[in-house]
């Protein structure tokens, strides 16, 4: 049974929340949403979710794996496994997925239907559920995302420039309509 639990307030990050992606390991399409907490976050409750699912899998071995190298736990350090990218410096992140079509909201509820209304870079909060996994010597607790709340925008980390706030108006006619002056 998967340990469920409602995170702290999130930075969105790499989000196919309405169109799923292939994962290239397992060759299934997925959905997901990386969440990036500020390092002074206090995300207990999803660490201790994390281990109950750990220790509900592995019983009393639960403690002694979870402390070895190999057992894999979804809490990343941002700049140690983010190294020169802004949006992860001073952060933790978890990357989460789903089989299943995610439910997205806003503030008031409402349902959010598109990347244009819930993007990378705006703020979330989201159920999420953990569950702990031994396939073929792989140990370890993945983090699935069963539902999100938009809680605030924020700068695009998509790269995706907004031409509109880059220029202004032009009137002039000077254009021959072939895009050279």
């Amino acid at each position: 049974m998967a340990q469920i639990a409602k995170t702290p307030e999130f930075r969105a990050s790499y989000v196919t929340l309405f169109e799923p992606r292939v994962n290239a390991q397992s060759g299934k399409s997925e959905y997901g949403v990386a969440m990036i907490f500020p390092k002074d976050t206090d995300i207990s409750v999803l660490k201790k979710a994390a281990f109950a699912a750990a220790k509900e899998k592995f019983g009393e071995k639960a403690e002694a794996l979870v402390k070895s190298s190999n057992f894999k736990m979804p809490f990343r350090d941002g700049d140690a496994d983010r190294p020169g990218d802004a949006a992860y410096e001073n952060s933790i992140f978890v990357n989460t997925k789903s089989q299943k079509k995610v439910g997205v909201v806003g503030r008031d509820n409402s349902i959010l239907t598109s990347e244009e209304q819930f993007y990378s870079g705006c703020y979330a909060i989201a159920q999420v559920a953990f569950a702990a996994y031994d396939h073929s010597g792989s140990k370890g607790v993945g983090c699935y995302v069963n539902a999100v709340q938009k809680r605030s925008d924020g700068d695009s980390l998509s790269g995706t420039v907004d031409a509109t706030k880059v220029f202004e108006a032009d009137e002039s006619k000077e254009e021959d309509g072939s895009g050279y002056f």
